[in-house]
């Protein structure tokens, strides 16, 4: 009879079988030579690698090294693997549907070396549990009750979780719940936090601040009075902007007088021990012909910066000024969108003003710039600004008064602003600000 045989290496044996196409040879392990070689043998390797997709943001990579038996040992073990409590659903990639994930029922559907598995949670609905129940759960012994018996905790969140649209109001508070409210300066204050000036009180200063109030409801304000208060209630006025971080409106209605030109820009004074406008122009007209420079080096493949330096038909410094801070977002390759907006005079303030965070209005009629406003939290703070460059030192002024962070749609922007044209905190820059300001130093581009 014709049989054919190999070594089981785990078991030191030899194993035969039937077979229809060779002899059998029996030797003894020392007579293996040239004469009878030991044919090559493979012992046989299960192993899988699967990708399994719980979620959109929870994708794991398992492999097994044995072949499941049936289904349930299957489930069995991607539970233990995946660590899941709950019962659950197993999807494959199924070719006949262009690879459309469709319930696993047999493990024969399953490739034999890779697949993309998608796992889905049942969801177990929770019985009512009423006052008696409870009572009754309380007073059990601790034999007839545990973590098993009230499985309360590592239920799956709905998916998807439907978050409620809230009011811009709530929304701005829900996402200044989370940060931490770190007392200290984020821009290079220099009196970021003061305490309050000896002989004072927190009431006395509280009443001075209603006075301001009062006074600049007056048809004529007396300023040099309104002045006074406001530097002598700037410690009340810091402690509520750094430690409650109100909204803006509360803000306003609370302080009017810090929504003025004047103030903002003796507030920015206070903090930084820096005249804002003086200082802004001074450092924006110093690389002011850099700047044109390397618009113009720049401008063939910025079709917005070519634009802009087509509205140059004077040497007016005005208009150079304006050009420099239009372009800068286009220069850095963020979205000028988010500093400047236009609206037309027939919108009302709150259509020209929604969907701004912060940013600046250019108002117009028809063709002609009429005046230009300065927007936080879709609200107009302060109008009738006379040209753009008076709104942008205006705008940063506001954002340091009420210790309001850049948006990060354009952080380099407003780093460039703060840390070269007005320089402040110039000594930290990012690497690309401090690579602009090195090629505006330079003489050659």
């Amino acid at each position: 009879m014709r049989w054919k045989s190999w070594y089981l290496e785990h078991l030191r044996c030899y194993e035969v079988c039937r077979n229809h196409s060779a002899k059998l040879l029996v030797v003894q392990p020392e007579e293996l030579n040239d004469y009878f070689p030991l044919s090559a043998y493979m012992i046989p390797v299960y192993k899988m690698l699967l990708r399994v997709i719980l979620s959109k943001d929870d994708i794991r990579k398992i492999h097994t090294d044995s072949e499941p038996e049936t289904l349930d040992s299957f489930h069995s073990f991607l539970k233990c693997k995946l660590g899941l409590h709950d019962d659950f659903v197993v999807q494959f990639q199924d070719p006949d549907f262009g690879n459309e994930f469709c319930n696993l029922t047999s493990l024969s559907e399953l490739p034999k070396e890779k697949a993309t598995l998608k796992v889905i949670l049942k969801q177990t609905p929770e019985s009512p549990r009423t006052d008696s129940t409870l009572d009754t759960a309380s007073l059990s012994s601790p034999s007839s009750s545990s973590l098993e018996d009230t499985p309360t905790c590592g239920r799956p969140w709905p998916d998807p979780f439907v978050i409620p649209k809230f009011s811009y109001d709530v929304e701005l508070k829900l996402k200044r719940g989370p940060k931490q409210k770190l007392k200290k300066a984020k821009k290079a204050e220099v009196s970021f936090l003061p305490d309050i000036p000896e002989g004072k009180t927190q009431n006395v200063l509280e009443e001075e601040r209603a006075a301001i109030v009062a006074e600049m409801k007056k048809k004529k304000v007396d300023w040099k009075k309104v002045t006074d208060m406001m530097a002598s209630t700037f410690s009340l006025r810091r402690k509520e902007i750094v430690e409650q971080q109100p909204l803006v409106a509360e803000v306003k209605a609370k302080w009017p007088a810090l929504f003025t030109d004047k103030q903002i820009e003796a507030e920015f004074a206070r903090l930084t021990s820096t005249d804002l406008w003086d200082t802004f122009v001074s450092g924006l007209d110093q690389y002011l012909e850099r700047f044109l420079q390397m618009y113009k080096a720049k401008s063939h493949c910025i079709q917005t910066l070519s634009s802009l330096l087509s509205l140059l038909d004077d040497n007016s410094v005005q208009k150079k000024r304006a050009v420099i801070l239009r372009g800068l977002p286009h220069f850095l390759r963020e979205d000028p969108s988010k500093l400047l907006k236009t609206a037309e005079t027939t919108e009302s303030e709150e259509q020209m003003a929604k969907g701004v965070n912060i940013g600046i209005l250019l108002i117009q009629e028809e063709e002609d710039v009429l005046d230009f406003s300065v927007v936080l939290e879709e609200q107009i703070v302060l109008n009738g600004i006379r040209d753009f460059p008076h709104a942008v030192a205006m705008l940063v002024g506001l954002l340091f008064a009420l210790n309001i962070d850049y948006p990060k749609e354009l952080r380099y922007t407003f780093e460039v602003i703060q840390k070269v044209l007005l320089n402040i905190g110039g000594e930290q820059c990012s690497a690309r600000v401090h690579g602009l300001r090195n090629r505006l130093l330079c003489k050659t581009l």
